[in-house]
């Protein structure tokens, strides 16, 4: 017999049980590929170069070229295609704006800073030829389908730059999307920046780019990816993504140099996309210049994309251009200053010029005239007083009286005239004079010093020196 309270109680308690007994899903961080079934196991170690392999040093021209290049900070974009579009075409052109990298080749030297485009397992490409801050590349042999394309700022040397904005990947479709022929969006796949093309060189230069790989080694245990690498047999772990240069192997048949991406614990990584094969040839070659132990100044420049430009290159209007001749300062000429020295020093006229090759000058004429004015015998008499005074100044010196009296006689009136014409000038010309002396040269005396009082016969300025009477005019 059924209890009439037993069935309740019943379905209470199996309700209880259900809820307690059922699995209730928790938060869980999405686990990333390389963490590998999600069981916590110690990841592996990474190792050194062994075996014939070495770590070296780069080369003394290559550690020239980094530190004159770190200043850049490349920044590359893609332009064109856009980023997972499908393109109803067989020919693709892939466009790149690159800022702040000095993309250059030089013709002896070879290649400086560039770019590298590489389209899913193809060779690389290298494009060094920049036209308004963009590089481009048509691409014409490609199936239907889709493709992925990687993209990256190189050093003259081949190394990729990882710095952030240095490099680029994407997808596109011809014609149509095509599923599981690349990797995910946010699937990690390798790419080799080491390349077949490359001639087998000591010391070897390993790099690769490892696209969605995180951040790892941030604490202990945190191994979420590992690759091997392996030369000619020889392998080894590396846990970050540094270029390395190895000496030690070297044969007539050239490297096989093989890359595979591991999780933590050494699993591959879907290997199809993740397991990269290179044979790089044993053929002997010209060294490249950035091989070198030391680059000269031109060399250093010229692979750096910053060539050198000497002064005889530079163009007219970047040498120095002379100062315009309006903007100079200029000072007024000299003008001549006629002084009584040069009529004393030849009384006679022997070194003097011919009168016909001499243009008589206003003053001159003034003089000429005035001699055959009806005025010029009252100014005759005035020549007995005017000697008269010059004989009683106490500063008149005995060249002044021999001048004086050389001009007593009536034959030397009119030659005398003419030889002292300059002397007898207009008050213009006598304020020209003034000017004039303070641009005269330092060792030349002064004209005022040694201008003579008048004491010819003619009118004038000295008549103006002397009263109605013959006395001298006081100041």
């Amino acid at each position: 017999m059924s209890r009439p309270g037993l069935m309740p109680f019943m379905a209470f308690l199996m309700a209880i049980l259900l809820i307690t007994g059922m699995p209730v899903a928790g938060m869980a961080l999405p686990t990333w590929p390389l963490r590998g079934d999600g069981n916590k196991q110690t990841p592996l170690e990474s190792k050194p170069p062994s075996g014939r392999l070495q770590e070296v040093a780069p080369p003394g021209a290559v550690q020239q070229l980094r530190e004159t290049l770190q200043r850049y900070q490349p920044n590359l974009r893609l332009v064109t295609p856009t980023d997972d579009s499908v393109i109803n075409a067989d020919t693709v052109e892939l466009i790149l704006d690159v800022k702040n990298w000095p993309i250059s080749r030089d013709d002896q030297l070879g290649l400086g800073p560039h770019v590298v485009v590489q389209i899913d397992n193809q060779p690389p490409r290298q494009l060094y030829e920049l036209e308004a801050n963009r590089v481009s590349v048509r691409l014409n042999d490609l199936a239907p389908g889709s493709h992925r394309f990687s993209a990256w700022a190189a050093y003259p040397w081949g190394e990729a730059v990882k710095t952030p904005g240095a490099n680029l990947q994407g997808r596109f479709h011809l014609w149509q999307r095509v599923e599981g022929t690349q990797p995910e969006n946010n699937a990690p796949w390798l790419v080799p920046v080491t390349n077949s093309a490359n001639t087998a060189l000591q010391p070897l230069l390993l790099d690769w780019i490892i696209w969605n790989a995180p951040l790892q080694n941030l604490r202990d245990g945190d191994g979420r990816w590992r690759l091997r690498l392996s030369v000619d047999g020889d392998s080894f772990l590396v846990d970050q993504q540094e270029a390395l240069w190895l000496k030690g192997s070297s044969s007539s048949s050239g490297n096989l140099v093989q890359m595979e991406l591991l999780n933590g614990v050494g699993e591959p990584i879907t290997p199809e996309f993740n397991n990269q094969l290179i044979h790089q040839s044993g053929q002997r070659a010209t060294s490249p210049t950035w091989l070198k132990a030391h680059l000269t100044e031109d060399e250093l420049a010229r692979l750096s994309g910053t060539p050198l430009i000497r002064s005889a290159d530079l163009e007219p209007e970047a040498m120095a251009k002379p100062e315009p001749l309006l903007n100079r300062e200029t000072k007024p000429e000299a003008k001549p200053v006629s002084s009584a020295k040069a009529v004393s020093e030849s009384p006679n006229g022997d070194d003097a010029k011919p009168d016909s090759d001499i243009e008589p000058t206003p003053g001159a004429k003034n003089v000429q005239e005035a001699a055959k004015a009806p005025g010029a015998e009252k100014a005759a008499d005035t020549k007995k007083g005017a000697t008269t005074l010059i004989e009683s100044d106490p500063t008149t010196s005995p060249r002044n009286d021999a001048l004086v009296d050389e001009q007593d006689t009536p034959e030397q009136t009119d030659e005398s005239a003419n030889k002292q014409a300059p002397d007898v000038v207009r008050e213009d010309v006598v304020k020209e004079d003034v000017v004039g002396e303070d641009i005269a040269p330092p060792n030349e005396p002064r004209a005022s010093e040694e201008r003579l009082i008048p004491t010819s016969r003619l009118g004038g300025s000295a008549r103006e020196l002397l009263n109605d009477d013959g006395s001298l005019r006081k100041p």
